[in-house]
């Protein structure tokens, strides 16, 4: 192997070194953007589990009352002519 292809081979080498060290910056953003989409997605998905939960606690309660109401009404009923 001649001079001038050991140098081609080494030019060859810095430019694939070179492309690697660009995708694994490329890769590092994705990765880093791809974990603050997750985390917004989270704050989401916690934020509307917060309002059915409250809803459900909202309903819960309304029921409650419901089924206070019917009995104080089916008492009063029994006792007033």
């Amino acid at each position: 192997m001649d001079l001038q292809q050991k140098i081609a081979i080494l030019e060859r080498v810095q430019v694939l070194q070179t492309n690697d060290k660009i995708h694994e910056k490329f890769l590092k953003q994705a990765q880093e953007k791809h974990a603050v989409e997750m985390k917004n997605m989270q704050t989401q998905i916690d934020v509307l589990m917060d309002k059915l939960n409250a809803k459900v606690l909202s309903n819960s309660v309304l029921k409650l009352y419901i089924v206070f109401y019917i009995y104080i009404y089916t008492l009063c009923n029994q006792y007033l002519p």
